[in-house]
């Protein structure tokens, strides 16, 4: 009996060799859900990502044909052409290694049961705003490395990086790393930093990852619900099970809000605290048919205190388990929903319930405070449709007021982490219209056009910056405030509208060559002020997409 454990044991190491996980900004997932929407690879699933090399490679092998771009990323992930062994010794060698479309390392080791493998990453930057005034232009240099450790089942990954900073500041505030870097903002100095890293173990019916890392969380990739593309990386553990149609995902994450800085006395001066904030995540999804895809999320934010063994059982109901706490915390309930009517055509809905009475349903007593709610509605078109290698999405996004926010003034339980959206990158009390075509040129050419129109009701401010009136605009004022609208209406408030082109094109040189190119027309305005702005973003890199 144990012999023939161990021999299935060996066999289900190889089959899962490599769990090492994919940047959500590679294209290889924009071709995968041009497939699954084109009815190729209905069984596909983007709700969480990023996926593992080994998830990428077995759904191209589930493909019944090929296609270039199929066959390009198949070699591209697939462990086939491996490098193993290579020295960069001569201008020739290099110039292979570099321009290679298979990965290819300059420090390898690699045995019967390890791969180890260390490769540096560096990225050129140079950002521009335009707007009717004047022009602001700024960039930096990023340089550093990373560290990957395989084995069987097993990943092991580190990333660190340093950048130097050159030029205007608002320029170079439109990358998020730059944005969201403490180094930067806070110590005023011209370099910033940032790390990632994690362990993950995968097979067949489970997946185990503990760490730091970007994370996507919805039904939409234009505007991902649960966890959003501008969200700040945070550090989480999580865990997944699949079983035939059954997958229960769950995720419990570790939070920042701002420090307090408690001053006491002149002898000792000011102390500062970093007061506590989780987040726990979990959904069930089912999918009765390959074209037909369900779910159940619950998401919790909790703060200033431990960590609640009720928030780390994944069979339990966090709603009422919040409530039995004496509802110190914010929770949400999501539904969504994908069908693949046709190959070609994919509709998809979302909606998250943050509180929801059901006595103030009828009567006109919609519009109150204790119901608020998002929702997302939209399609995925391509083939036969639309022409052959051409994703075209559309999508109606409703934020009620006072939604993601929470009772009290602060960020300790709104729906934010440090201060930036971890869901949809907008502010409550607001609705968008969003519309982008993502279009394969050739296998190693990627482009984008996407179009956003957003309308927002904004909370009234005096000119020094204090609030009038609170119409639920805001991620931190919530609904206790004497000054918050009892009963509010979509978009009441200081009405902004902006509208947003963006043109996005990537150049794989090779695999670990990359050029991208970034245009963004932006147009902000109301009755107070007109914004317009173009931006630019021009980067090449080596290993950090």
């Amino acid at each position: 009996m144990k012999k023939c454990l161990l021999v299935l044991i060996f066999v289900f190491n190889s089959v899962f060799s490599q769990s090492e996980l994919i940047n959500t900004n590679q294209s290889v997932y924009k071709y995968l859900k041009y497939l699954q929407v084109a009815g190729e690879m209905t069984r596909y699933d983007d709700v969480i990502l990023p996926l593992t090399n080994n998830d990428i490679i077995a759904n191209l092998n589930s493909l019944s044909s090929s296609t270039e771009i199929s066959r390009y990323f198949l070699s591209k992930f697939s462990l086939q052409k491996d490098t193993s062994g290579y020295i960069w010794e001569n201008y020739e060698l290099l110039k292979k290694n570099l321009f290679s479309d298979y990965e290819t390392t300059p420090i390898v080791y690699k045995d019967s049961l390890f791969t180890f493998k260390i490769n540096p990453i560096l990225n050129f930057s140079n950002l521009s705003i335009f707007d009717k005034n004047q022009k602001s232009n700024g960039g930096f240099i990023l340089y550093g490395g990373n560290i990957k450790l395989n084995y069987n089942n097993f990943t092991a990954f580190l990333e660190a990086y340093n950048g130097y900073i050159y030029g205007d500041n608002s320029a170079v505030l439109l990358d998020k790393r730059v944005k969201q870097s403490f180094t930067y903002n806070h110590t005023k100095i011209r370099y910033f930093d940032g790390t990632n890293g994690y362990l993950n173990y995968q097979n067949k019916y489970l997946n185990l990852f503990s760490g730091r890392n970007e994370l996507k969380w919805g039904v939409s990739d234009l505007n991902p619900m649960i966890v959003g593309n501008g969200a700040q990386n945070f550090d989480f553990f999580k865990f997944e099970l699949n079983y035939k149609n059954f997958k229960y995902s769950f995720l419990h994450g570790w939070l920042v809000q701002p420090k307090n800085t408690i001053n006491i006395d002149s002898l000792i001066g000011a102390v500062y605290r970093k007061e506590s904030k989780y987040i726990a995540i979990n959904r069930i999804g089912y999918s009765p048919t390959d074209r037909i895809k369900l779910g159940v999320t619950q998401a919790v934010i909790y703060a200033n205190r431990n960590i609640e063994l009720a928030y780390l059982n994944p069979f339990l109901l966090w709603e009422s388990a919040q409530r039995s706490l004496n509802d110190l915390d914010n929770s949400f309930l999501n539904f969504d929903v994908r069908c693949l009517v046709s190959n070609g055509l994919e509709l998809y809905g979302s909606c998250t319930f943050d509180d929801l009475n059901f006595n103030l349903w009828g009567d006109g007593k919609w519009n109150t405070q204790n119901n608020r709610i998002a929702f997302q509605a939209g399609f995925n078109l391509t083939e036969p449709y639309i022409w052959e290698n051409i994703l075209l999405s559309f999508e109606y996004v409703q934020i009620r007021p006072f939604t993601f926010s929470h009772l009290e003034v602060g960020e300790s339980l709104s729906y934010t982490n440090n201060g930036f959206p971890i869901g949809l990158k907008m502010d409550p009390n607001s609705i968008s219209f969003s519309i982008q075509a993502d279009y394969f040129i050739k296998k190693d050419i990627f482009f984008s056009l996407r179009y956003d129109n957003i309308r927002h009701g904004d909370n009234l401010y005096d000119n020094f910056g204090n609030l009038l009136f609170n119409h639920g605009g805001s991620y931190y004022l919530g609904t206790t405030s004497i000054l918050a609208s009892k009963n509010p209406h979509v978009l009441d408030g200081i009405r902004t509208t902006t509208n947003r082109l963006t043109i996005k094109t990537n150049i794989a040189i090779s695999y670990n060559l990359a050029l991208n190119l970034g245009i963004e027309y932006y147009n902000r305005n109301s009755d107070s002020f007109n914004e317009r702005l173009i931006n630019t973003i021009l980067s090449f890199s080596y290993n950090n997409f």
